[in-house]
C-alpha cells in the first residue's frame, strides 16, 4: 500500500485507558484519557479524535493523527467498502461503512475493502452525518 503524505503523529497530551492498537480509531474517555471507539450510545457510531499510529499499553502516551491521509483498520465482510464512502466506528476501534441515516462519519475510505480486519487509506473529513 501506498504511504501518501505525513504519517507521523500530529496530536498528543492523551492517554491510554486500555490498550490501543495501531491504526485503530481513538475517542476520548474522560478528561485526557482515550480508548479505542466503539459503536457509541447508538449504532451510529462515536466521535472521534484520531487514529493511534503506534500499539500502545495502559496508562502510556497515544501518538494520534487527526488530520490528513492515514492507514486505518475497516471491516468490509457484511457492508462492501467502496472508496470514497463515508465511514463509522465499531467495536475495536475499527471503522465500517456508515450507510444508515445520521450515522456520524469522520472519515472517507480512499481505497475498496470486502474482508474484515483490512488496512486501507482513508481520509480525515468534516464531520458529517450519513444519509
Amino acid at each position: 500500500m501506498p504511504y501518501i503524505g505525513n504519517h507521523l503523529p500530529d496530536i498528543g497530551g492523551y492517554t491510554a485507558y486500555a490498550a490501543i492498537d495501531k491504526y485503530r480509531a481513538v475517542s476520548v474517555t474522560s478528561g485526557t484519557t482515550v480508548s479505542e471507539s466503539g459503536a457509541g450510545s447508538s449504532t451510529h457510531g462515536q466521535e472521534v479524535l484520531g487514529i493511534a499510529t503506534e500499539s500502545v499499553e495502559a496508562g502510556r502516551p497515544v501518538p494520534l493523527r487527526g488530520s490528513g491521509v492515514f492507514p486505518a483498520i475497516v471491516n468490509g465482510a457484511s457492508t462492501a467498502i467502496a472508496a470514497y464512502d463515508l465511514l463509522k466506528t465499531t467495536t475495536g476501534g475499527i471503522f465500517i461503512k456508515a450507510d444508515t441515516t445520521n450515522d456520524i462519519a469522520h472519515y472517507q475510505a480512499l481505497e475498496i475493502a470486502t474482508t474484515d480486519g483490512v488496512l486501507i487509506l482513508v481520509q480525515r473529513i468534516k464531520r458529517t452525518l450519513a444519509l
